[in-house]
């Protein structure tokens, strides 16, 4: 009876009502059935596993596409305010703001977000025209900071239009261009933050990588100068071997070389 009662159990999965009759059962049936066992516990902890993970990744899912419905209703709510913002009416942009404040009286966040862009837009707006002035009238160095604004305040507003490539695109222009007048007049630390401003936002881009080969070699030729007058002239030297580290690119080996010197003169 208890063995035909255990292989009852074992087809039923019945893990903790086996363990409790194997003790009744015959001596030599003992053993088999503890081996049995077993087998069935650790079925069931894979099995247990299995499932503790499927609903993990089932959480996960369903807690993404939560955020994905409640992101759409963040931009079905801001779609407007986008459109005319995108299109440069700016003023109409933050009108729509108040619409949106309106429509949403009981959400927070939607309120909150259309508050951040009536204070955002008319900075971006401000920073925006005034940097397409300087970048019409080609003051390069002067629309470099107007520009640099403009992208992170419409990285702030956190909108998906084409602005953000228009203003890298100009960005980085307007950097090759003031990397290559400071490297026309010898400024090559000035050069080498603007130059690799452009190479950053246009890698692809042969002229910025031309003219940081203008670069390094300029840098290369300073330090070589540096080198010779270090015993001579050390405070001389020492100014240029700021300014080869300054124009050199992080962990290059000119640049490491040009800190060591310096150090070796500060000592």
């Amino acid at each position: 009876y208890y063995t035909n009662r255990a292989d009852e159990l074992l087809a039923a999965r019945n893990a903790d009502g086996l363990r409790l009759l194997i003790p009744k059962l015959p001596e030599e049936a003992q053993l088999l059935y503890k081996d049995k066992l077993d087998d069935l516990d650790l079925e069931l902890a894979r099995e247990a596993e299995e499932q503790m993970l499927q609903e993990q990744a089932d959480r996960k899912l369903a807690a993404q596409r939560a955020r994905e419905r409640r992101a759409q209703l963040i931009r079905d709510a801001f779609e407007a305010v986008e459109r005319k913002f995108e299109n440069g009416d700016y003023e109409r942009a933050v009108l729509e703001c108040d619409r949106v404040i309106d429509a949403h009286r009981g959400d927070a966040e939607i309120r909150d977000r259309a508050r951040s862009l009536k204070r955002l837009i008319p900075q971006f707006a401000r920073s925006f025209r005034d940097a397409q002035r300087k970048v019409a009238a080609n003051s390069t160095e002067a629309a470099l900071r107007p520009l640099r604004k403009s992208r992170d305040l419409y990285k702030k507003i956190g909108f998906q239009g084409s602005m953000l490539d228009t203003l890298n695109e100009q960005l980085a222009d307007a950097s090759l261009r003031a990397g290559k007048a400071a490297l026309a007049r010898n400024d090559i630390a000035s050069a080498g933050v603007y130059l690799r401003e452009a190479e950053g936002l246009s890698p692809e881009d042969m002229r910025a990588q031309e003219a940081l080969r203008g670069l390094e070699k300029k840098a290369e030729e300073l330090y070589q100068r540096a080198y010779m007058e270090r015993d001579r002239d050390p405070r001389s030297a020492a100014e240029k071997f700021r300014m080869v580290i300054d124009s050199s690119a992080d962990g290059s080996e000119l640049r490491d070389k040009a800190q060591a010197q310096l150090e070796e003169l500060q000592q």
